[in-house]
């Protein structure tokens, strides 16, 4: 009889000492790391400033006409750039006729050139581009290289109200056809470019 029962009885005793290590494993508190913040620093932060742009944008009829000519022509371009110009021409085609063979004329004087797109259809010529770097009087305005930022400025209405010239100043008429930029270094006028509007 007592053979009969200690085996039930051990399996019992087996079954109640895992439920007691269970219970007691399960009922440990965890220990979670600590957690070390550190204190709120009272120092106030630096401004933040704006960086200045790169190129500001004005309006300005300057850019429809910034030549001193009465119309555009290879005579009048080649007068007003003076002497010891060089003249080089090569053809192009036409964009609307593609049988039509027009002309690209470059007027070049030390490191400065104009660029005329001459239809040969008809005796019109039109300004390509232009890349001025010599200090020559050829604008309506009296825009020469060379000139401070300060100079320039009292030049353009629009630059008057200006706290601040970048080195890049782009100055666009109307709707935006043609642009001239003015490139500044170290508070000098470097370089003066056109683009017109060529369609």
């Amino acid at each position: 009889m007592f053979d009969s029962i200690l085996p039930e009885k051990s399996v019992y005793l087996v079954l109640l000492s895992i439920g007691i290590l269970t219970n007691i494993a399960c009922s440990e508190p965890r220990k979670d790391p600590a957690v070390v913040q550190k204190p709120l620093t009272t120092r106030p932060a630096a401004p933040v400033q704006a960086p200045d742009p790169d190129t500001l944008r004005v309006e300005d009829d300057f850019a429809n006409a910034p030549f001193l000519l009465d119309s555009v022509s290879f005579i009048e371009v080649h007068r007003l750039m003076g002497k010891d110009v060089q003249i080089t021409k090569k053809p192009t085609r036409n964009h609307f006729e593609p049988d039509q063979t027009d002309t690209l004329i470059t007027l070049r004087k030390n490191k400065s050139h104009i660029t005329l797109y001459a239809v040969s259809a008809e005796p019109k010529c039109f300004f390509k581009e232009a890349d001025i770097k010599d200090p020559m009087p050829i604008f309506q305005y009296p825009l020469k290289i060379g000139q401070r930022k300060a100079e320039v400025k009292k030049i353009f209405p629009s630059l008057t109200r200006e706290t601040y010239l970048p080195d890049n100043i782009e100055i666009v008429a109307g709707e935006g056809v043609d642009y001239v930029y003015l490139i500044f270094k170290n508070d000098v006028l470097q370089r003066i470019e056109y683009k017109p509007y060529l369609d």
